[in-house]
C-alpha cells in the first residue's frame, strides 16, 4: 500500500470556517481599519514570514476601545506593530539569558543547601535520579 494513508474518522472536531488570507489583502484589510502602512511590499512580507495571527498580539493593544470593532488609534503605523514585535523578541531573549543565570547558581551550593535545609524532599519524586549530585552537570 505504498503511497497511500488512512483516514481516522475524527467525530469530535471544530470546524474552521475562516479562509486564507494572502498578505496583500491582509495589507489592504488592515489599512481599512485605519492602521498606516508606509512600505505594502515591506508589510507583506513581514506578514508571509512572521504571520498574521503571530504579529495580530503586537496589533491588539494599537486598537481603539472597544477592541472588537479592530479600529486602530489614530496614527497607529506598521511600523509600531514591528517596533513592539522587536521589543518583545528581545524582551524574551533577555529573560532567558537572566534565567540561564539563575539555573547555574541555583544548581549548584544554592540547590544542596535547599535540598538539605528539608531532607524530607523526596528528590526521585522531583525527577532526580539516584547519584544526580555526582553528574557533570553538578560539580
Amino acid at each position: 500500500m505504498c503511497g497511500s494513508f488512512f483516514l481516522i474518522p475524527m467525530p469530535n472536531r471544530i470546524p474552521f470556517h475562516k479562509i486564507y488570507t494572502n498578505a496583500q489583502d491582509l495589507v489592504l484589510l488592515l489599512q481599512s481599519r485605519g492602521l498606516t502602512v508606509n512600505d505594502p511590499a515591506k508589510a507583506e512580507r513581514y506578514l508571509e514570514y512572521i504571520g498574521y495571527y503571530r504579529l495580530s498580539a503586537y496589533m491588539y493593544p494599537l486598537f481603539q476601545m472597544p477592541k472588537e470593532l479592530h479600529q486602530y488609534k489614530q496614527d497607529t503605523s506598521f511600523d509600531q506593530v514591528m517596533t513592539l514585535y522587536r521589543f518583545d523578541k528581545k524582551l524574551r531573549l533577555l529573560i532567558f539569558n537572566e534565567i540561564e543565570k539563575i539555573e547555574v547558581a541555583v544548581r549548584r551550593d544554592k540547590l544542596l543547601n535547599l535540598l538539605a535545609d528539608y531532607p524530607s524532599i523526596d528528590q526521585a519524586a522531583m525527577g532526580f535520579p539516584l547519584g544526580w549530585q555526582q553528574e557533570p552537570l553538578w560539580q
